[in-house]
């Protein structure tokens, strides 16, 4: 509690750490003021943990010792406590001439959307900050991270953590008002579904959008159908991303994606394993691999007849060097098609076709194409 704070105070003199986590304590707003006059003056110190239900004399206290400190490079505050956002934002707003922080914890969960724009709009005016955590209100998880390799060069990571519909609101807001240039966005694992990709198809495709350069965009298992198709097709055509990732997904109608791929030709990586594709979208497969270089669509459902559509793109691609088709129900008939493909193809490096039964037919099909490719 509060009342242990000078004994905390004089711990940080003495021992001069370089990382002090005090959250999930309840040092209130005077113990607060005590730890942060033992910052003012402190030269170890590189990362402070701290609950942000420290009041606003405490926030003030603490946004007062970080503005002279000189060494402190992470400053996460965390909790339960959704009173405590006003805090955080006084500590925030301290920070605009701060050019040592490069880790900044914040919590978002339970803000209301004005609260969640100011914290947007400081962290768009500091520079220095190349890794930002976003903490749920309700628990102490990092709900997000954003990281920055470097100023203008970045890499918004939110994987492995499920998205509400405000809080790509909040990512979005961020997204369109953004000074920096966000190389990679990794939404993989965020169960957005089809309605939260209509919100991010907003942010990024929509008036508000912040003309991005992001060379690598992974969805991979949000719930998407093929009702997102034609939005995944808006976001390539304005991205014109180098990558996708569309992995463990039920995206099928696959006709607007591949129109966008093939139009732009920005798109040299695509991956969608684990789909349901069938046959139906073999020919949009086979239109893409004109632009594509590597195309991965393990575990679907083309079979012999999407293998044998397929095959057409095979033997005309240009550029296409890695084509896995692993688990696809290929059987022999399918695999033969591929084989004559694989006759007349120049630019196939690697062909993973693994988990399909191909038959000795298949395989001998395979082996002739091979001994002359």
């Amino acid at each position: 509690t509060g009342a242990s704070s000078h004994l905390v105070g004089d711990i940080i003199r003495h021992l001069q750490p370089h990382t002090l986590m005090l959250q999930d304590n309840n040092i209130g707003s005077s113990g607060t003021i005590a730890i942060a006059d033992a910052l003012t003056n402190n030269t170890s110190l590189e990362e402070l943990w701290i609950s942000y239900d420290i009041g606003q004399d405490g926030a003030r206290a603490i946004a007062k010792a970080i503005s002279t400190n000189k060494t402190l490079k992470r400053l996460l505050l965390c909790g339960d406590d959704t009173t405590g956002v006003e805090s955080a934002m006084i500590i925030v707003n301290s920070l605009h001439c701060n050019n040592t922080i490069t880790g900044l914890g914040l919590p978002v969960g339970a803000c209301d959307d004005c609260v969640r724009k100011e914290i947007d709009k400081t962290i768009m005016k500091m520079y220095s900050v190349k890794v930002l955590y976003l903490f749920q209100c309700a628990q102490d998880d990092v709900l997000c991270k954003f990281h920055s390799k470097s100023f203008g060069n970045g890499v918004i990571d939110i994987s492995y953590h499920r998205l509400l519909p405000h809080q790509l609101v909040s990512l979005g807001f961020f997204l369109s008002r953004s000074h920096r240039k966000w190389k990679e966005l990794n939404l993989q694992w965020c169960y957005i579904g089809d309605d939260g990709m209509n919100i991010l198809h907003q942010w990024l495709c929509g008036d508000k959008a912040n003309k991005q350069e992001i060379t690598k965009l992974d969805l991979s298992n949000n719930n998407l159908t093929g009702a997102s198709s034609h939005l995944i097709g808006d976001i390539i055509s304005h991205l014109q991303p180098h990558a996708l990732v569309l992995d463990d997904n039920k995206i099928t109608n696959l006709k607007n994606i591949s129109t966008a791929v093939t139009a732009t030709c920005t798109v040299k990586v695509l991956h969608m394993n684990n789909n349901n594709i069938t046959s139906h979208d073999a020919v949009a497969i086979s239109d893409m691999m004109s632009c594509l270089e590597e195309l991965n669509i393990t575990n679907n459902k083309l079979g012999d007849h999407g293998a044998e559509l397929i095959s057409k793109g095979i033997t005309n691609t240009k550029t296409l060097r890695v084509l896995t088709i692993t688990d696809n129900e290929i059987g022999s008939s399918g695999t033969k098609a591929i084989a004559n493909a694989l006759t007349n193809n120049t630019s196939l490096e690697e062909l993973w076709i693994s988990y399909d039964d191909i038959g000795q037919d298949g395989a001998r099909a395979i082996a002739k194409a091979i001994s002359t490719n």
